[in-house]
């Protein structure tokens, strides 16, 4: 007898017996600290821009994809927060 076809996973409909793994969501979020990542419902840590919240989620992220997860990382845009492009305090003095 011939060896089965071997399957291709498909994204859309999954076989069943196909280990399912889980979605591994980040989402940078303003809070009164500065920036946070919302995971699994909660957060943990405060951040004082995005960009360093953006660093930490990637961070964790790519452990969920060597782990097979499927992963997304959000980060809002300007209008968020204090409204500058990197979510930090302007120190500069206002002249």
């Amino acid at each position: 007898m011939p060896p089965e076809p071997v399957k291709e996973f498909n994204v859309a409909f999954p076989d069943t017996k196909e280990a399912t793994m889980g979605l591994a969501e980040y989402m940078i979020v303003s809070s009164p600290k500065g920036w946070t990542i919302l995971h699994d419902g909660t957060t943990q840590n405060d951040y004082e821009t995005k960009e360093a919240a953006f660093e930490a989620a990637v961070s964790a992220a790519s452990l969920a994809i060597r782990q097979g997860h499927e992963v997304h990382v959000s980060v809002p845009g300007r209008e968020a927060g204090n409204k500058t492009a990197l979510g930090a305090e302007d120190s500069r003095p206002s002249t």
